[in-house]
């Protein structure tokens, strides 16, 4: 009975997994259903070929990432510790007398001006 009872619960756990995975699953479909509808109201042909233009490839990169426009991150890499992650982008960053890093985190500065997510910004990004 105890076997029984463990088998059941083990069966259980897995389709639990499942369905988490299925949703998941469904969760991105419906995301690029999404997408490729606004691409298509918008003109953009990404099956036949590429973006030419940078002004196309903006576009296609905010109708692919939904996101906050207010602010967005920036990559940072620590050499010596081995260590990585994102910060937002503060228009402040390392100016003498407004920054004080590394002593104040950029979560807890007083002087920080995030930058918004922008054309330039997007650009810049899709640059490298």
């Amino acid at each position: 009975m105890a076997d029984e009872l463990r088998k059941l619960e083990k069966e259980l756990l897995e389709i639990d997994k499942k369905r988490s995975d299925l949703i998941i699953h469904i969760k991105e479909l419906r995301k690029r259903n999404t997408a490729q509808k606004t691409i298509e109201q918008k003109g953009i042909k990404v099956a036949d070929s590429p973006p030419s233009n940078s002004e196309e490839k903006i576009a296609l990169f905010y109708t692919l990432f939904c996101c906050r426009r207010s602010v967005f991150p920036r990559r940072w890499i620590n050499k010596r510790k081995s260590t990585k992650g994102y910060s937002p982008a503060c228009q402040n960053e390392w100016t003498k007398g407004l920054c004080n890093k590394p002593k104040v985190k950029c979560s807890e500065c007083k002087n920080c001006d995030f930058l918004p997510l922008d054309r330039k910004a997007v650009l810049k990004h899709l640059k490298g």
